[in-house]
C-alpha cells in the first residue's frame, strides 16, 4: 500500500489543484446526468457539458454512457452528436468542427504513453499530449478509434470498426485497421 500511495502522489503532483478540483466536480455531477434517459437526458447533458467546454457553438447532443475526460480542452462546433458508450479523452486537446456525428463505442484520445526504452515502466511514464483535430461534416462510424495527434479532414467518413492512425484527406471514406482510403465522397 505504501508503494501505491507514493506512486499516486507522484502521478498527481504534476496536476494543478485547480484543474484537479475542477475535473472532480465535473465527473461527480456528470456521473448522474450521464444516465438520464430520453430526449430530456440528451438536453441535460448538452447544457451541462457546455459549461465546461473550452468553446462550443451549439448544443451538443450526447446520448447516455459517454465518458468525457478534460472537457476544458475540447472545442465543439455546431451540430455535434455523439452516440452511446463513447470514450473521449481531451487531455491533449480535441477540436471538433461543425456537423460532426460520432457512432456508438468510439474511442477518441489525445494522450499517449511512450513505450521506447527500459528505464521506466510504461505505467510510470508521463502522458504525451497530442491534439486531435476533427473537421467539418465528419462521420465517425461505431467501434472506431482515433489515435492521438490525428487530423480528420473536412468531409471524412470513417467506416465502422476502423482505427485511424494517420491524417485523412478531405471528402473521403476510410475503413479498416489500420484505416485506409477506400473512395472519395
Amino acid at each position: 500500500m505504501n508503494n501505491f500511495l507514493k506512486f499516486f502522489i507522484k502521478k498527481i503532483s504534476n496536476i494543478e489543484f485547480k484543474l484537479f478540483f475542477f475535473n472532480e466536480i465535473f465527473q461527480s455531477v456528470y456521473f448522474f446526468i450521464n444516465y438520464i434517459p430520453g430526449s430530456f437526458g440528451v438536453l441535460c447533458r448538452g447544457f451541462f457539458i457546455k459549461i465546461f467546454l473550452k468553446k462550443s457553438k451549439g448544443l451538443p447532443l450526447l446520448q447516455t454512457n459517454i465518458a468525457i475526460q478534460y472537457p476544458e480542452n475540447m472545442t465543439i462546433g455546431s451540430n455535434f452528436g455523439c452516440n452511446s458508450n463513447c470514450y473521449i479523452n481531451a487531455i491533449g486537446g480535441i477540436n471538433f468542427g461543425n456537423n460532426v456525428l460520432i457512432g456508438p463505442n468510439v474511442i477518441i484520445s489525445s494522450g499517449k504513453h511512450p513505450i521506447d526504452g527500459k528505464e521506466k515502466t510504461i505505467f510510470e511514464r508521463p502522458t504525451e499530449l497530442k491534439t486531435i483535430i476533427i473537421g467539418n461534416d465528419v462521420w465517425i462510424g461505431g467501434n472506431s478509434s482515433i489515435l492521438p495527434g490525428i487530423k480528420i479532414a473536412n468531409g471524412t467518413v470513417v467506416g465502422a470498426n476502423s482505427v485511424i492512425t494517420a491524417d485523412t484527406e478531405p471528402y473521403t471514406v476510410y475503413a479498416g485497421n489500420p484505416a485506409r482510403k477506400i473512395r472519395s465522397r
